[in-house]
């Protein structure tokens, strides 16, 4: 599926995901999106965790059961938080680091797999 450059935050383009899946489930989620940084770190992690929480809200609204989601974050403060979330809704989470990846590099992925939809 190919999309248009767009802002995911605003509710008619995740409408727009969700009509392009029909009446069809997504098996995998993969999101490697991330807020304009501002170069204050803790402002920039706590964006880009608001940005992943969405992300994981629309989850909910076009996984298949056990599908997987995996999203970008920033390494701070809040993303324990968001783990311990996701964990309630996937039986298995996982931080994980692309081996392409910088070294100094503060960016994460979560990786979710088994989400239950009840």
């Amino acid at each position: 599926m190919t999309l248009c450059k767009c802002n995911f935050l605003e509710k008619q383009n995740q409408s727009q995901i969700i009509s392009c899946l029909g009446d069809k489930m997504a098996d995998c989620l993969i999101s490697d999106m991330a807020p304009n940084a501002t170069g204050i770190k803790d402002l920039d992690h706590e964006n880009i965790v608001c940005l992943a929480s969405e992300v994981f809200a629309f989850a909910a609204s076009i996984l298949k059961q056990d599908g997987i989601m995996l999203c970008k974050i920033w390494d701070g403060y809040l993303y324990g938080n968001l783990k311990t979330n996701l964990e309630k809704s996937f039986t298995n989470c996982k931080i994980v680091r692309p081996d392409a990846s910088r070294k100094e590099s503060s960016e994460l992925f979560i990786l979710a797999k088994g989400y239950n939809k009840s």
